[in-house]
């Protein structure tokens, strides 16, 4: 998508849709096809996070230096050379981004998914301690959520600096 301009146009529409879609409605149509499970979550979660990493990865190839790629060119580097050695470099930053953008969504559509679609984990807790008016639950299961998803942030932004830092 990054490379080739018509292919961005043909697949964006359909990453923004997916994009677009509502989790309840990934919910809906994920219970009726696997039920609930397991499989529900990882597949919303992956719908529903996937279309931000390939946009930016996208644009990270389209930001690529040109005059990086004319040079490679002039020297005849081989196609697998430039795609490893300046197109990944130049995504690098962008990935690292989408990353650390999805990790703050990551647990809410995870949470979200068990709640309805899962059959065990911590949204299906809050939704039987919900049944149960058991609000001291709902609110320490809250605040492991938030645990989770404040650390997944902090491991992912230790994980960028170090990976910046190698380069």
């Amino acid at each position: 998508m990054g490379i080739c301009k018509k292919c961005f146009e043909l697949l964006r529409p359909t990453f923004t849709i997916i994009q677009s879609v509502p989790i309840i409605s990934w919910l809906a149509l994920v219970m009726f096809v696997w039920g609930i499970g397991l499989t529900g979550p990882i597949i919303i979660s992956t719908l529903s996070l996937i279309p931000n990493v390939t946009f930016s990865v996208a644009q990270g190839v389209r930001n690529t230096d040109k005059k990086l790629l004319e040079m490679a060119k002039t020297y005849n580097v081989p196609k697998g050379k430039i795609i490893k050695d300046i197109y990944f470099g130049s995504i690098i930053p962008f990935l690292l981004s989408a990353l650390e953008v999805i990790s703050g969504n990551l647990w809410k559509v995870v949470i979200v998914s068990e709640y309805l679609a899962g059959k065990e984990g911590i949204g299906v807790q809050i939704s039987w301690a919900r049944q149960y008016v058991d609000t001291p639950k709902v609110y320490a299961l809250t605040i492991i959520a938030v645990i989770l998803g404040i650390s997944t942030e902090r491991l992912i932004k230790i994980i960028t600096k170090r990976v910046i830092n190698c380069y």
